[in-house]
């Protein structure tokens, strides 16, 4: 159809054939033309493009099956970029943000390293009363791949110095007052108990920071404190 109508134009440039006939040459070429536009930009939705490049981890239709839009066709993976995501208890919304720090561990390939927050989740699920945090981290070596689960401890509190005993020596009187009982060392190997009343922090792994009370030179008791009061004496061993 294009020779028929370049054929056409050369006549209708010489003047020779009528308009007629070159109109009706120039209208099929370009007819012609349109269709087929028209036909690739058909053909061209038969081709399946990933949004970014990767690898094709699994192809979900099975031979001869009849793929439709809103259906998967495969699955695409790429691991030299990777994030992790977690869900941390609505207590902690102020204390975890962007850039807190966090040390994170694989297990199933016994690996760990330190990181930050990189995204902070502004609503909390109502389910399970928990925001979302997000790490992204790099992938070079491949190690990390889709669905593996970690250990991720979060910085969420941080002292340069603190006085912190064990939880468990920690008492509640009537009052509600938390206290501990120390020994006040007199003379020779006897010593005097102590009650001191003490003002707690945070606690973590079984220890508790104290944050008023103590001075961090008192030698607590440990061992049979719920056994002895307040002015009681008690022998010191160094053994």
């Amino acid at each position: 159809m294009k020779e028929i109508f370049e054929k056409q134009e050369k006549l209708w440039n010489q003047k020779i054939g009528s308009e007629i006939q070159y109109l009706e040459a120039k209208n099929n070429k370009e007819g012609l033309e349109q269709k087929m536009k028209t036909l690739k930009a058909q053909l061209d939705l038969y081709i399946v493009r990933a949004p970014f490049a990767g690898t094709i981890d699994e192809v979900v239709p099975k031979v001869g099956e009849a793929a439709a839009p809103q259906m998967p066709v495969a699955r695409v993976v790429n691991l030299n970029q990777v994030y992790l995501k977690s869900d941390v208890s609505e207590n902690y919304i102020s204390s975890v943000k962007k850039g807190t720090p966090a040390k994170i561990y694989f297990s199933s390939i016994d690996k760990s390293w330190v990181t930050s927050v990189n995204r902070s989740g502004a609503y909390i699920n109502a389910n399970n009363r928990t925001f979302k945090v997000r790490f992204d981290t790099e992938n070079s070596s491949g190690e990390l791949i889709p669905n593996m689960l970690a250990d991720i401890h979060i910085l969420d509190y941080a002292l340069d110095s603190a006085v912190v005993i064990p939880s468990r020596i920690i008492q509640e009187d009537r009052q509600r007052n938390e206290y501990i009982y120390v020994s006040d060392k007199s003379s020779g190997n006897d010593a005097k108990v102590k009650k001191i009343v003490i003002k707690t922090g945070m606690s973590y792994k079984g220890e508790t920071v104290v944050l008023e009370g103590l001075s961090g030179n008192e030698m607590y008791i440990d061992q049979g404190a719920r056994s002895v009061q307040d002015g009681d004496i008690v022998e010191v061993s160094t053994n």
